[in-house]
Order: structure tokens, then sequence, then C-alpha cells
């Protein structure tokens, strides 16, 4: 072929109008939408994200995605031609959801460049106020409250902790309360013996731990008597972990501490067949200056007998705890526990884990 010839062809070719590929192209208005400050008692917020097709060919949503349960979503189903708008529609519930939120609507569509647009909704929910229900779960005859335990966790020796109990009363008579019986440890009082329907009357202790002969977890149980027909008689449970101050202790008295040393904490009994029991025994020494006191020794269960051969021990002094566990009516893995609770202000509380199995026979 001649050169000129096939030059002329390739030139022609090359000249041709070139026909461009049509497309849609998704663009949106505004990506993110913020609520503000809102209250959940006005219930659901709704806000529309406008976009438009500003492509060549017919745009389609193919679908609208929400990152939580608490959105629901609406957009438009038909086809949205070039030049033309369409519109996602967000739906927050704030129901039960206090606080900061941010939630993730995806659009997904053909856009080939495009495919999916996260567009993202925000604001503060304003916490309702809470139903007398919600705020008192626990319902004890008439009477409502939180939870029927007061615990106070740390209660040093030297220095009494008070806690209080709230009681509402749900129903359509005025209950009539009193206070019998209250443990030697305990001060109790009410700030109102008559409760009238929709009241509340306010349970105050002052726990003084040096009026009680036990340390670490300790529990106490006291009556609030009442006319009510259902359950006159209301448990209150009071809990603390009786504990000496060492806060208090000087540089010199630290210094010169109890100092308690053992080689494990960790007994594995291994097998044995249900009905057998197992010993060991937990060996310690003080290696402080001042003497070792044992203020407690307690199991986590009743099959596992505890008993301290001393419970002071002078500078340089060793002694042992003997531990047995009774498998009687255990069977599979078993992980019981001891405490023993000194004056060490270093190992105030110790843990011992027993575990092993029991095969029954």
């Amino acid at each position: 072929m001649n050169k000129s010839i096939l030059f002329l062809m390739v030139a022609a070719i090359f000249s041709l109008p070139v026909v461009a590929q049509k497309a849609a192209k998704i663009v949106v208005e505004k990506q993110i939408h913020d609520f503000g400050k809102i209250k959940e008692v006005k219930g659901e917020v709704k806000t529309r994200f406008y976009f438009t097709n500003q492509g060549t060919d017919t745009l389609k949503l193919s679908y609208v995605y929400a990152s939580c349960g608490c959105t629901t979503t609406e957009w438009t189903k038909n086809p949205i031609l070039p030049g033309k708008k369409g519109y996602v529609e967000a739906v927050f519930n704030p129901k039960k959801r206090p606080g900061d939120f941010e939630k993730v609507v995806s659009i997904y569509s053909n856009d080939p460049v495009n495919s999916r647009i996260d567009l993202k909704i925000k604001g503060f929910v304003i916490a309702r106020d809470p139903t007398p229900e919600e705020k008192y779960p626990l319902q004890m005859g008439s009477l409502r409250v939180k939870i029927n335990h007061i615990a106070l966790d740390k209660v040093y020796k030297d220095m009494p902790k008070k806690g209080e109990l709230v009681f509402y009363n749900s129903g359509i008579k005025p209950i009539e309360l009193s206070l019998k019986d209250i443990p030697a440890n305990i001060r109790a009082k009410l700030n109102s013996k008559r409760v009238k329907p929709g009241k509340t009357a306010i349970l105050t202790i002052v726990y003084d731990a040096s009026k009680k002969e036990d340390w670490g977890y300790s529990f106490d149980r006291l009556v609030v008597y009442s006319n009510d027909t259902v359950m006159p008689e209301k448990l209150v449970n009071i809990s603390a972990n009786i504990s000496q101050n060492f806060g208090k202790m000087s540089a010199t008295e630290r210094a010169n501490a109890p100092k308690m040393t053992y080689n494990t904490v960790d007994f594995d009994f291994g097998k044995m067949n249900e009905g057998e029991t197992r010993s060991f025994q937990f060996e310690f020494s003080n290696e402080g200056a001042n003497d070792l006191v044992i203020h407690k020794v307690k199991s986590s269960c009743g099959c596992t007998a505890t008993q301290p051969q001393k419970t002071v021990l002078k500078k340089g002094e060793k002694s042992l705890i003997d531990i047995s566990f009774n498998s009687s009516g255990k069977t599979g893995s078993q992980h019981k526990t001891v405490t023993i609770v000194t004056n060490d202000p270093e190992h105030e509380s110790i843990t011992l884990n027993i575990t092993g199995e029991v095969i029954k026979p």
C-alpha cells in the first residue's frame, strides 16, 4: 500500500469526532447535618439531604443504608434524569439514647466514580426524666427502691462512713415506717416516718467499723418495719470492706510495718473423686519489724475449711494456714478462694486460689 494513502487513512480515523460515554454523577448539597440539642421527650427528628444528577446518564439509587437501627431512611426511588434533583431523608429516634450521637447514612448508586457516598447526622440528646418505675426498679410491696443494698465499699476502723437508701411510695395510701433491732455497729434514722403516695423517705445509716468484730468483707441486715399490707418488713442489706487506715501511718511506722512473705497463692489439687478431701498448707512469714497480725481467714465456700496455726507472728517467725477442700456434692472444674486479711500495709488482703477437677466415680 502506498505510504501516502496509509497516512491519509490514519489521519482520517483520528479526525473523526469522539463520542463521550454517558454516565450518571451524583453531587450532594451537604454531607453533614447537625441537629444540635434535641429533647428525648420530643421524639423523632428528621432532615433531608438533597442531591443533583450532574451526569449525562440517568442516576439510580440502588440502596440507602443507615449505620444504626435508631435511624430510618427514605429516598427518591424513581430514576433521576440528568440535571434533576433527588433526596435522602434520615429520621433519628432519640429514645433511650442520651448524650452525643453521630450516625452515618450511606448512599449506593450507579455513579461509576462515587458509587457510595456517606452522609452524617449528629447532635446531642437531652434525656427525659426517668419514671418512678425506672428510677426505683425494685418493688417491695407499695414501696420501691433503686436497690435494697447499701454498699459502703472500704470502711476504716477509725472512720465511720455514711450511706443512704431512698424509699418511694408507689401505692395509693400513706405508709408508716419504723426501725427496730438495729445492729450495734450501725446508727440509722429515717427523715420521714410517714410516706405519702408519690413521695419518698430516706434511710440514712452511719457504719462504725470499730464496733464490728470483723475484717475484710462484712455483711449486715437491717429491717424497716411498715404498715404495708404486702411485705411489711423491708429488708435492707449493708456491706462493707473493713480495713485498717494505713493512710495515717508515718514514714517511720510504715518502715517498721509487718511484712508478710509467701511462696505461692495457688494450689491445684488435680483430679479427685467426688467425696474425697484434699488438704494443703499455706506457708508464710513475717519479715517486718512489727508483729504481723492475721485479722481474718475466710473461704468462698463452706466446702473449704481453713485454720491458721498462729494469728500473731513476731519478726522472722513463720507459720502455716491449714486448708482442706471437701468435694462432697461437687463435680467438674472447681475454683475456690480463701481470703486472708492482715495488718501488713502492702499485703492487706491476699487471695489464695484452689483449683482442680472433681470426677464422679
